[in-house]
C-alpha cells in the first residue's frame, strides 16, 4: 500500500517538524484541510508535491520503479470462479454503462472512484491501527 507508506512517512515529516496541520500547510503553501488529505491518503501524490516536501523539511524522497517481466512470466493468472448470478448482474452493469450519455458516464466514474478513495483510505486507516 503505496499510499499508507507516504501518508504515515507524512505524518512523520510533520511531527518531527513539531508542527500542526496548519503550520505545516503554511510551509507547503497549502491549507490544512490539503494536509489532512495528504496525511490520510485521500490526495493523489504527485512527484512535485512529494519533492516540494521533501526540500522544504529537509526529507529525502525516494522513487523507485522495476522492470517485473520475469516476474510476469511466473505470476499465474488467478482462476475466480463466479456463479451465474454475478455474471448476469456483470453484463447488466456493462450494458447500463453503455447507454449512458457521456456527461453521465464520467459521473458515473466520479463517484466510482470517490467510493473507491473511501474505502482504501479505510483500509489505511486499518493499516495504521496494526
Amino acid at each position: 500500500m503505496i499510499n499508507c507508506k507516504i501518508a504515515d512517512d507524512i505524518i512523520k515529516i510533520r511531527k518531527r517538524l513539531n508542527m500542526s496541520q496548519i503550520e505545516f500547510g503554511k510551509l507547503l503553501g497549502i491549507n490544512q484541510k490539503m494536509v489532512s488529505h495528504l496525511e490520510s491518503g485521500k490526495a493523489g501524490y504527485s512527484v512535485k508535491t512529494l519533492e516540494k516536501i521533501a526540500k522544504l523539511t529537509g526529507a529525502r524522497l525516494e522513487v523507485s520503479l522495476r522492470i517485473m517481466s520475469e516476474r510476469k512470466k511466473k505470476v499465474k493468472k488467478p482462476n475466480v470462479a463466479i456463479s451465474k448470478e454475478e455474471a448476469k448482474e456483470i453484463r447488466e452493469n456493462i450494458d447500463w454503462f453503455r447507454r449512458l450519455d457521456p456527461v453521465q458516464k464520467i459521473r458515473a466514474v466520479e463517484m466510482n472512484n470517490r467510493a473507491t478513495r473511501r474505502l482504501l483510505s479505510e483500509t489505511c486507516e486499518l493499516c495504521r491501527s496494526d
